[in-house]
């Protein structure tokens, strides 16, 4: 019997060894996770290049968004208002009898000379893959967006352009950010103001300002107001075919 407690003893004394080796182990590897995170200068390039991307697309902020779930409108919407003027050509149709013919399928009702962008289905699928890393067939649906009135007949995009004004003015402010093997985290503020709401504007600028937007110039704001006020975000990038970092995630987070 006494053998036997001893050998009980042994076992028992085994297996907490090996729980408490494993335990080790796994607490280890969890921390090791936590700080694979390279912490990467806010003021570099690379993080000044991804915070233009999201700058570019405030329509894109939502309390949780993904590459994989994101919408065709929402994808065509972000490429077609931030393309590069070597990315499209540029058309100038004068109407007949208020109509701008521009193809032979393709037309737009104007009284005044139309501005024509002519834009591929082939750019904008290299947008796509660039901007959110993903590569999918797109419905090329009529979009009216930010002032661009377009057409597709299959092939290509024809956008009217027309004058937009941006009712909203936006400040960003980015807390830190991470990289970690092809993927960067970066954490932002973000503060959206809407000047034709007069209680919102005034909360921030001065009534001169509010009362005159089109043609006064914006008075500062200190960061201090960005960070108690602004939305706190966490925005996923991933490396891509083109070495450059797709916007895969972004997400409300409490700090």
């Amino acid at each position: 019997m006494k053998k036997g407690y001893i050998t009980l003893g042994i076992v028992l004394s085994c297996l907490f060894i090996v729980f408490i080796s494993f335990m080790s182990f796994t607490n280890g590897f969890s921390k090791k996770e936590v700080t694979d995170n390279e912490t990467i200068d806010v003021n570099s390039e690379t993080v000044l290049a991804l915070q233009d991307i999201l700058l570019n697309g405030d329509d894109l902020r939502k309390a949780y968004l993904s590459n994989k779930t994101i919408s065709d409108q929402e994808v065509l919407q972000y490429i077609l208002v931030n393309l590069e003027k070597n990315d499209y050509k540029m058309k100038t149709v004068v109407p007949e009898k208020i109509m701008c013919n521009v193809t032979g399928d393709i037309f737009f009702i104007s009284d005044n000379v139309c501005k024509v962008e002519v834009i591929s289905n082939d750019k904008v699928r290299e947008y796509e893959k660039k901007i959110f890393g993903i590569d999918r067939e797109l419905k090329y649906d009529e979009i009216n967006y930010h002032g661009l009135n377009c057409k597709n007949n299959g092939q290509k995009y024809y956008c009217l352009v027309n004058d937009y004004v941006d009712t909203y003015k936006t400040y960003s402010l980015v807390d830190k950010a991470y990289v970690n093997n092809d993927e960067i985290y970066l954490y932002e503020y973000y503060l959206k103001i809407n000047l034709l709401d007069s209680t919102d504007c005034n909360k921030y600028y001065n009534k001169t300002y509010c009362d005159n937007y089109l043609t006064e110039q914006a008075p500062e704001i200190v960061s201090d107001i960005v960070k108690k006020d602004g939305v706190y975000y966490k925005h996923t990038f991933k490396k891509n075919e083109f070495n450059l970092y797709s916007l895969i995630k972004s997400e409300i987070v409490v700090k």
